[in-house]
């Protein structure tokens, strides 16, 4: 989504946050947020979550994209860590330390425009890498062993002499799976225009590299690229948020090294994040989108055949940019936090069992939310909610409170 269409989203929303307030309908107000600072929340007397903490990424930059946050365990000490990318030129590292905790350990500095990070083991050596798509290249950095990255090679599009290959187009959001089978992690990336293609496929040779992209015709204006088994064949599949049809495009992988013609399917106007999970708990994979400006997220149920139907509505939430899927009380069903972008809160819902979620309730957040995870920080089994803000530059982390509830 453009700049200028979620300030007019956030417009709207603002107007009616302020008569939800003379109505008596509680709004949570979001509080400033530094490193490892926290804020208030709308709970109950005994919340899924505590309050949330903020930790400052720096020199990050307004983010765009919902697609600027990876996690893995990038040191090797059996603690969950962050990955967060912002425009200005790179991504920040941040440790966990087993409690929810986090502290920024590396800046690592790409080029212009990082809009997305992917994390994955690209070389065989059993270190998470990241891969990170900047407006005009892509950026490979390789983690050393104990959670320090480098930039081992970029692939541009413009005339940088210091680059491997040249992709063509604007990339904007990469997924990274072994999508023919053969062992190396390969890559999907968005371009954000529809020349040369709507996305590159680039195989993966094993020791980190990449090769010439193999171009597909997809959609208009993407903003996410996800993978994942939709029709449970033992192949990644790939899923792309398209803005300039309204739209999600789900490819099939073919079980030859190519994949079949993109499948389009309607999204909620206008929808934001793209995620893929089991948000019913019957093995199949189902896409969810948080709508914006339209006062909620969305699941589309998929049938474990690569087909998914007509958006369900969650909510009502204010300008979701951001949404995640676990099982956040224990209980066996997922559940569904949603970032809202105004005010800066994260909304919980809770699964009924049913294909049916309901409210239970917020915490705010840092300023203005681009991407949102659920992961288990605490090593307790139960995951916390995690969200990266381009107002603040910060990840937020609201820890589950599973233990205490009991």
């Amino acid at each position: 989504m453009s700049g200028a269409q979620r300030l007019w989203a956030a417009g709207v929303v603002v107007a009616l946050s302020l008569g939800a307030v003379t109505s008596g309908t509680a709004v949570a107000a979001p509080t400033g947020s530094g490193a490892g600072s926290s804020s208030g929340s709308s709970e109950g007397a005994n919340p899924l979550f505590g309050e949330s903490a903020q930790y400052n990424v720096g020199g990050l930059g307004p983010a765009v994209g919902s697609q600027t946050m990876a996690y893995a365990d990038f040191n090797g000490d059996g603690n969950m860590d962050v990955a967060a990318t912002g425009v200005v030129d790179g991504t920040g590292i941040l440790f966990g330390d087993g409690t929810g905790r986090l502290r920024r350990n590396q800046f690592v500095h790409t080029e212009v425009g990082a809009n997305a990070v992917h994390t994955a083991d690209l070389n065989g050596d059993g270190a998470s890498d990241l891969v990170v798509t900047n407006f005009l290249s892509i950026s490979v950095l390789l983690n050393d062993g104990r959670g320090v990255f480098h930039v081992d090679r970029t692939y541009a599009t413009d005339f940088n002499p210091d680059v491997s290959y040249r992709t063509g187009g604007i990339p904007f959001g990469v997924a990274l799976a072994d999508f023919d089978n053969d062992g190396a992690v390969d890559l999907a990336f968005n371009n954000l225009v529809p020349v040369p293609g709507g996305v590159g496929i680039m195989r993966g040779d094993g020791q980190g590299h990449f090769g010439v992209p193999q171009w597909r015709g997809v959609g208009l204006g993407k903003a996410s690229v996800v993978a994942g088994d939709v029709d449970n064949d033992g192949y990644a599949d790939l899923a792309f948020h398209d803005l300039g049809t309204s739209g999600v495009w789900v490819m099939v992988n073919d079980r030859n090294g190519g994949f079949a013609a993109p499948r389009w399917n309607l999204a909620a106007l206008p929808s934001e994040d793209l995620k893929l999970a089991d948000a019913d708990g019957d093995g199949n994979l189902d896409l969810l989108t948080a709508n914006i400006a339209g006062f909620s997220a969305s699941v589309h149920w998929g049938d474990g055949r690569g087909n998914f139907g007509p958006p369900q509505l969650i909510g009502p939430a204010a300008a979701p940019c951001a949404v995640a899927v676990g099982d956040f009380d224990g209980d066996g069903i997922p559940d569904i936090a949603a970032g809202q972008y105004v005010p800066s809160t994260a909304m919980i819902f809770k699964g009924n069992g049913r294909r049916g979620f309901d409210y239970v309730e917020q915490h705010t957040i840092g300023l203005g939310p681009q991407a949102m995870a659920a992961v288990d920080l605490t090593g307790d089994g139960r995951p916390e909610v995690i969200s990266m803000s381009s107002l603040s530059e910060d990840v937020a982390v609201m820890v589950n409170r599973g233990n205490e509830r009991g």
